[in-house]
């Protein structure tokens, strides 16, 4: 039997973490299969609203239709991707390191009816496997903080990028000012149940 590198190790505890709390994001995304914090500009008045605001907003200014070919790094059950597809009738191939999640990811696509424009796959976004060239667009939704060498792991988006393509993220960020007691104690909290390096 073979023993798995420090990577690998991290990658099935990180695996482990969110299929377990599957069912608790199943509630958590309020039919939408988002799991992120969402986008609350002027308008948005609920929670779901801004669970897809935040997908607006990773496409805003960008010509998206039938030829366009996304990668959703981090793709969780396929929400944007499934989202993407049927707005633009565009490509996307969603990257997850949770085998249950291509299989949800894979039947929310059929249901959509856009089983044949979506493409899951386990693979870890820190040793990806693409081709040169090969996406339009790369969407990081809150999941760039999870990259275990940032350096590189953009150097890995240049590389699958078709040149003229787009990279785009929304992602979590700290304050540059100091932060207050009660703020370090809360940045702690979250920190410490992170399953990556800070």
């Amino acid at each position: 039997m073979t023993s798995l590198s420090a990577n690998q190790k991290l990658s099935k505890e990180i695996s482990d973490y969110y299929t377990h709390l599957t069912s608790s994001y199943f509630h958590y995304a309020s039919g939408t299969y988002g799991w992120h914090y969402g986008v609350s500009d002027p308008g948005i008045k609920t929670f779901p609203e801004a669970l897809l605001q935040s997908n607006k907003r990773l496409v805003e200014k960008l010509s998206i239709h039938s030829d366009t070919h996304i990668l959703d790094i981090g793709c969780g059950l396929g929400g944007f991707a499934v989202w993407a597809a049927t707005r633009f009738g565009c490509r996307v191939t969603g990257i997850t390191l949770c085998p249950s999640h291509v299989t949800i990811a894979e039947v929310l696509a059929a249901l959509n009816q856009v089983n044949p424009l979506c493409e899951f796959k386990v693979m870890d976004m820190n040793e990806m496997s693409f081709e040169d060239n090969r996406f339009d667009l790369i969407i990081n939704q809150e999941t760039f903080c999870y990259a275990i060498d940032k350096k590189i792991f953009l150097s890995e988006v240049h590389r699958v990028l078709k040149p003229g393509g787009y990279w785009r993220s929304a992602d979590f960020a700290v304050q540059e000012l100091p932060l207050t007691p009660k703020e370090n104690r809360k940045l702690k909290i979250v920190l410490d149940g992170f399953h990556i390096p800070s």
